[in-house]
């Protein structure tokens, strides 16, 4: 049986992603002004976090290593953490676009199995033998004979 992501699941994982880039932009904001050892234990729980991230997608059937953009997001993040020194809301962001991703792609996926059953249910109802559609029993033209039949001549 497949996992899936509930909306539960992607508002804490919101809320974790929200709550680290709110704690790294504190400390760097507060510490790096008297101590280096934040930037340094960032950097390296990045890392981690990134890792993480994607290790709980995949468990939840969230392609991301096998999806290039959000892969591309994934290493994105990381250049934005470095570039921005954590002052940028990065996990969140990227959270955030992977869950419009896999809405987007549930909506497809979703539209596709109705345009099925759609078809599947449409099937039935047609008379068609080889390629050429058959009269309904129900309505017989009517016949004097001839080949030629007057226009609106059907018995209902």
């Amino acid at each position: 049986m497949a996992r899936k992501m509930t909306k539960k699941t992607w508002m804490v994982l919101f809320a974790v992603a929200g709550i680290i880039d709110a704690v790294e932009f504190l400390t760097d904001l507060l510490l790096t002004e008297f101590f280096a050892i934040p930037e340094a234990v960032w950097e390296i729980a990045d890392r981690i976090f990134g890792i993480l991230l994607i290790a709980f997608l995949e468990y939840k059937n969230v392609d991301v290593i096998k999806n290039f953009k959000r892969l591309a997001s994934m290493i994105g993040v990381q250049g934005a953490e470095a570039l921005t020194g954590g002052a940028a809301p990065a996990w969140i962001v990227d959270v955030w676009y992977i869950y419009k991703d896999v809405m987007r792609e549930e909506a497809e996926a979703e539209a596709e199995r109705q345009q099925q059953a759609l078809l599947e249910k449409m099937q039935g109802e047609f008379h068609n033998e080889d390629g050429m559609r058959m009269p309904n029993k129900r309505m017989q033209p009517i016949h004097d004979g001839s080949d030629v039949r007057a226009p609106n001549s059907i018995r209902k």
